[in-house]
């Protein structure tokens, strides 16, 4: 099922390839989708996108990245009591367990399944548009 014109995603990513891969897949869903390179660039992203009149529906969040890591971004986000929903994404599981317990909405172990992960991005943003359904 395509995605909504208006559902964007952010991809905080800082391998290049991963994060090519992942744009190219949820723009092929339909979706918008920004870019972030690491924590720092996301938390500027997040930033411009809360005065913005079409708000982020997801984050899906690399655990390991120089400058702001996944778990520090994780723990900003919840002091700033931002709601996104967030997707973590590590081949660690300790990192993953660390993530859910920080408050990621759910975990995605790397490698992913292309499957699964187009379906948890889909989930997770008809769950942000129904949160805003009056």
């Amino acid at each position: 099922m395509a995605a909504a014109e208006r559902d964007t995603v952010l991809v905080v990513e800082d391998d290049p390839a991963v994060r090519d891969l992942l744009v190219s897949l949820l723009r092929d869903e339909g979706y918008h989708v920004e870019q972030a390179h690491h924590g720092a660039d996301a938390l500027r992203l997040l930033e411009q996108h809360r005065a913005s009149p079409g708000p982020l529906c997801l984050v899906l969040l690399d655990m390991m990245m120089p400058q702001l890591d996944g778990l520090a971004l994780l723990q900003r986000l919840a002091d700033q009591n931002s709601y996104v929903p967030i997707v973590a994404m590590s081949a660690s599981t300790e990192h993953l367990r660390a993530a859910a317990a920080a408050g990621a909405h759910a975990t995605l172990s790397k490698p992913f399944d292309i499957e699964r992960l187009l379906a948890v991005v889909a989930r997770n943003c008809a769950a942000k548009a129904r949160s805003k359904e009056p």
